[in-house]
């Protein structure tokens, strides 16, 4: 490397600032020609010399000067060598011949000694590109997860210009399962790339699990259905076995006959979960005679699986459309079960009598148009106590005949306050805003979307004013005709472990019967009071601490990692706790530390880990005292989309040469590649490197002004100048 040229720039003018420079210098020997008391001629210089250092540095600031150090070095040309080191390309059982032959390849060295003065580079990709500085047969593991072909000729695109790389050898499957098609950015490259094929486009025998899906959440007791694909190659008039197990027993299983009229098979097992939490279920293949790999004859799901029946009490002020309609529509969902209680009168309920027992077995309590004048505070505070002592969630649907005074009794459960009780009736229509379009509650499944709040018809609301407390999320706000108002229609709260959902409005009976026949519209009441319940007695949000993996499943590559978050007894953010999550897999045990990233919340990762189904068992602790803990798994390795594509893709191979003006061939007959790279004119290049400093920014600037001004001090101090 050789240092060629230096220059210093200024943002202004050059003249204007050597004239500052000379005023500096000037007005420092004019303001130390006299003194008091007068000094030596010594004395003076130097204290003219420190002012006008001064002077001229903050100049130097004002004028911002850059420092360009412009290198040049003469680079030898390259080759860049880069080998697929995913497990496709060893995914043959026993002796490999194209992994042979790859070794061969590389042992014998046939580009170097074929190639006088040009380097040969070294690099191995799977989902990433790395460079070797020295480089072996043995450096090649064969373990990457996935192929992607892109990205490795992406970043190789950085090392170009910097290696003087002029030209390409590619050595792969063509498989490429991550990440786009690799030829737009081969081209992109700008030099020949000579491409290696390994694998066989023939299709070998195997039979492999291509796919499985399921519900992610389930209920227990509940016979939920588990879709499996079998798919075949080159197999014939054979009879396998296809199992499906949760990890401890066999749930199910058939017999699929493999013919050459088809390539695969969809069939149906079922899973009757008898208890909460979550599975994995694993399908498996049998093998078949001489098949290629049973590396792909198995894949797995997770399933989480929720209590069989939610109770849902729901208590009403009066007989309604509302209630009739709410009771309903919870009804049919299969999952949730529904208890009613209308008033009769101050002490009495239609259906029976409201008692502690009763809001214990709830999971979550509705009320409609409750309280109003009939109530009685007797039964208020029952419903307190019940609702404060457990956190009971609620679901709060106003009425035109609430009491508010009787209200305030439960009010700290409620997600909004209210001023100006008025029972003037006013249609009134959802506007979502739009930071809540993307909210579960609204962006509801099943067709329905933010347009379909849209088209809803008018519902009832009393012109009461009510303001969303601050802790609270306002999913919906009021519109009169087209008129905006910022006053909360639904919204949510979730504090302290309590949650909380309240609709200001009644009278939506309309959003279901008068929806009737608008795909749009029709099912947007059954999602939203569904998914509401289900919001509310989600128990995931009451844990203190919550620690889960990123994913359910990794690859053998791939850190392993957690993120959590931590509260008090108070449900207030822990941002110092000691988080720990110790990892379970047989007789393999690791141990992570969580980091604080603040706001209560934590994060970590473990290096890869080898493949095997994992436990984990996280905990926080604080001052010597456990806040909480938390549990799970998840899976590392076991199935791998490399081995779910058998064949080389050669035809990507060949466009990615043709599109470089590179060239083709099969690894046994890498040596027909070498009088093609050979034919190129390979010249060492000139690389110009410019290094810029910004010399005003400097960070010793500073502290230079500093000493200056305080060794200017001192001379007029000890010398007694005022």
């Amino acid at each position: 490397m050789i240092l060629s040229f230096i220059s210093i720039s200024l943002s202004g003018s050059v003249w204007m600032f050597l004239l500052f420079a000379l005023c500096s210098l000037l007005l420092a020997l004019f303001f130390y020609r006299y003194t008091v008391p007068q000094v030596t001629l010594a004395k003076k210089i130097v204290l003219s010399i420190i002012r006008s250092l001064v002077l001229i540095i903050l100049m130097f600031i004002i004028f911002e000067p850059i420092l360009s150090l412009i290198n040049t070095t003469t680079k030898k040309p390259s080759i860049a060598v880069l080998i697929d080191n995913s497990r496709s390309m060893n995914i043959r059982e026993g002796s490999n011949s194209d992994v042979e032959n790859l070794k061969k390849f590389i042992a014998a060295k046939s580009l170097e000694k074929n190639l006088a003065g040009v380097d040969v580079k070294y690099y191995s990709f799977s989902s990433s590109l790395t460079g070797f500085e020295i480089f072996s047969p043995g450096s090649l593991k064969f373990s990457g997860d996935v192929t992607d072909i892109s990205s490795a000729l992406n970043q190789l695109k950085d090392q170009i210009r910097v290696q003087n790389h002029q030209a390409v050898v590619l050595i792969s499957d063509g498989n490429y399962n991550v990440g786009k098609n690799p030829v737009y950015d081969a081209e992109n490259l700008g030099v020949p790339v000579y491409t290696i094929g390994i694998g066989d486009t023939m299709e070998q025998k195997d039979v492999m699990i291509s796919n499985i899906q399921t519900n992610n959440i389930t209920y227990v007791d509940t016979r939920v259905p588990i879709d499996i694909t079998v798919k075949w190659l080159a197999g014939a008039n054979e009879n396998v076995e296809v199992e499906l197990n949760d990890g401890t027993q066999i749930i199910d299983r058939k017999i699929v006959t493999l013919t050459q009229s088809t390539a695969e098979s969809r069939l149906r097992m079922f899973f009757e979960p008898k208890e909460e939490g979550t599975k994995k279920l694993t399908a498996a293949v049998s093998k078949i005679k001489d098949e290629l790999t049973e590396k792909n004859n198995y894949q797995s799901v997770f399933v989480k699986v929720l209590k069989s029946k939610l109770q849902v009490l729901m208590i009403a002020g009066a007989p309604s459309a509302d209630v009739a309609v709410v009771r309903q529509t919870l009804s049919e969902d299969q999952h949730i079960s529904v208890s009613s209680l209308v008033q009769k009168n101050m002490s009495d309920f239609y259906e029976r009598k409201l008692t502690r027992s009763l809001l214990d077995s709830s999971d979550c309590i509705v009320l409609i148009g409750f309280p109003n004048q009939a109530s009685s505070y007797e039964t208020l505070n029952l419903l307190k106590d019940a609702i404060d002592s457990q956190r009971k969630p609620v679901l709060f649907i106003t009425a035109k005949n609430i009491d508010y005074n009787k209200l305030q009794t439960i009010d700290a459960f409620l997600p909004f306050s209210w001023s100006s009780v008025n029972n003037t009736e006013l249609y009134v229509f959802p506007q979502i805003p739009e930071k809540m379009r993307a909210h579960p509650l609204i962006n509801l499944d099943g067709g329905t979307s933010v347009e379909s709040w849209q088209q809803l018809p008018p519902i009832y609301k009393v012109a009461t004013m009510y303001r969303p407390k601050p802790e609270s999320e306002m999913l919906a706000s009021v519109r009169l005709e087209n008129i905006q108002i910022n006053e909360p229609l639904i919204l949510t709260r979730n504090i302290n472990r309590q949650k909380t959902l309240a609709v200001t409005a009644y009278g939506i009976w309309r959003w279901r019967l008068l929806s009737v026949g608008n795909p749009q519209t029709e099912k947007l009441l059954y999602l939203f009071l569904t998914n509401s319940v289900r919001w509310l007695t989600t128990k995931e949000d009451e844990k203190n601490v919550k620690i889960i993996p990123t994913k359910e499943t990794y690859t053998t590559n791939e850190a392993v990692e957690f993120t959590g978050q931590v509260y008090n007894d108070q449900y207030r953010q822990v941002n110092d706790a000691d988080v720990k999550v110790n990892l379970i897999s047989g007789q393999e045990k690791y141990e992570i530390l969580l980091n604080t990233i603040g706001s209560g919340r934590y994060e970590g990762s473990f290096g890869s880990i080898p493949e095997g189904d994992y436990s984990y068992a996280a905990s926080a602790i604080r001052d010597g005292r456990t806040i909480g803990e938390d549990k799970g798994k998840f899976s590392v390795g076991k199935i791998n989309i490399e081995f779910l594509d058998t064949r080389m893709n050669k035809q990507i191979l060949e466009q990615i040469a043709y599109k470089t003006s590179g060239g083709y061939t099969d690894i046994s007959k890498y040596n027909n590649l070498i009088p093609l790279i050979t034919s190129n004119k390979f010249s060492s290049q000139e690389i110009v490197n410019v290094k810029e400093f910004e010399l005003w920014n400097w960070e010793y600037v500073a502290g230079l002004l500093i000493i200056l001004l305080a060794v200017e001090w001192f001379i007029r101090k000890r010398s007694g100048m005022v």
